[in-house]
């Protein structure tokens, strides 16, 4: 290599001309990444596998595309991991349509707007179910800086130039998967069966966490044991009083949801709040992230007291809440202080189904008052003996 291109230079090839040589020579290996990593196209960006088995990656940020762009589904479930645990099949049964679970875990409402923006450019869905995160009314979520640049990172691949697309792939792990054009987890996903590909609570690493306090202790990964460890210390006295201010979360709802259901008017919005633990509204869990349990209550009132107002204007949406049921008063149905078992998911489902559990302006208030009545009414002291005696 080294005789050639001295031989080359001794021929008084201009220093000019041997740039041009070298960057045609770089252009050309680069093609030919391009070519091969568009063939391989392991999260199917660009189309369905070619000469390997069919999979699916769990991570829904960049695999959503490909499932919308290459598969006939015409109702999506799109959630957070509160909807992982769903079934596609279960809503098929009792809601009709073909439905897919393309949910993402710990999403916030701006990164499934990019989805749901890519979505109807594409396809036109007959339902959607959505879950609105009690968690994400809080303003630091919101202002998220994280979220926001995860979801910066993919937006590229929802817009209208595809070009751009393959960079997804432009690293070492990819490129080394497509030059051995390897079928291995790592490189082309774990599951080829998109019913199950989300569904945590399958696994026994979670479904374990299930059945009380005790077993979040014991099998958490956590080295502190969880949330449990300090737990007198985080009782929420819920001595807050005075108003809260929830036009940013006005704003954002607008923007990421109430956008799509005033533009789609075909499309029926099956809207969820996610059912989190009396535990979790009792105890100040996430006060270090300047999270506290009694504000963020409120601001989920004054926030649905207006969304379901809003919703009047749309025959096309629905919402659903279960905080007025038992359910979240045993800590048996959940594996952390917000995450409910699968049989909450089947709940979710027979509600739609079924038309009920909704909530409207005329029982709005009353929801949400029988809700705090239910939280202020959890027994906080026998949940921290009881702590104190597991722990002895």
């Amino acid at each position: 290599m080294l005789t050639s291109i001295k031989k080359l230079w001794n021929e008084n090839i201009s220093a000019k001309e041997f740039m041009s040589i070298g960057l045609l020579g770089a252009l050309v290996i680069v093609g030919i990444v391009c070519v091969l990593l568009y063939l391989y196209d392991p999260m199917q960006i660009f189309h369905k596998p070619y000469f390997r088995k069919l999979t699916f990656h769990q991570d829904m940020r960049i695999q959503a595309k490909g499932i919308i762009k290459h598969y006939d589904f015409d109702s999506y479930i799109i959630g957070t991991s509160m909807l992982e645990n769903t079934s596609a099949k279960e809503a098929g049964e009792k809601l009709d349509g073909k439905w897919v679970n393309i949910s993402l875990s710990g999403s916030i409402f701006e990164e499934r707007s990019v989805i749901l923006e890519y979505l109807f450019a594409n396809k036109s869905p007959k339902s959607i179910i959505y879950t609105l995160e009690p968690y994400a009314m809080s303003d630091k979520i919101i202002e998220n800086k994280e979220a926001i640049k995860r979801t910066a990172k993919v937006s590229y691949l929802y817009d209208d130039t595809e070009i751009d697309d393959i960079k997804t792939y432009m690293n070492y792990k990819f490129i080394s998967c497509a030059f051995s054009w390897s079928n291995s987890k790592k490189c082309i996903g774990e599951s080829d069966d998109l019913e199950t590909l989300l569904q945590w609570g399958l696994r026994d690493e979670y479904k374990r966490l299930f059945g009380g306090f005790e077993n979040w202790i014991e099998y958490s990964r956590d080295d502190k044991g969880f949330e449990l460890l300090n737990l007198e210390g985080k009782i929420t006295h819920w001595d807050f009083v005075g108003g809260v201010e929830v036009d940013k979360q006005k704003q954002n709802l607008t923007k990421t949801l109430l956008r799509f259901i005033d533009k789609n008017p075909n499309t029926r919005f099956y809207l969820i709040i996610p059912t989190y633990s009396r535990f979790f509204w009792r105890f100040n869990i996430q006060n270090e992230k300047g999270v506290f349990a009694d504000v963020l209550f409120y601001q989920n009132k004054e926030v649905f007291q207006w969304f379901v107002n809003e919703l009047e204007k749309y025959p096309n949406a629905t919402l659903y809440g279960f905080d007025t049921l038992d359910y979240a008063d045993n800590i048996a149905n959940y594996k952390d202080s917000t995450h409910y078992n699968t049989d909450m998911n089947s709940m979710q489902l027979d509600a739609i189904a079924n038309k009920t559990h909704i909530i409207t302006p005329q029982n709005v208030e009353s929801y949400f008052e029988i809700m705090k009545q239910k939280i202020l009414d959890y027994d906080v002291k026998s949940l921290v003996e009881s702590v104190k005696e597991f722990l002895k």
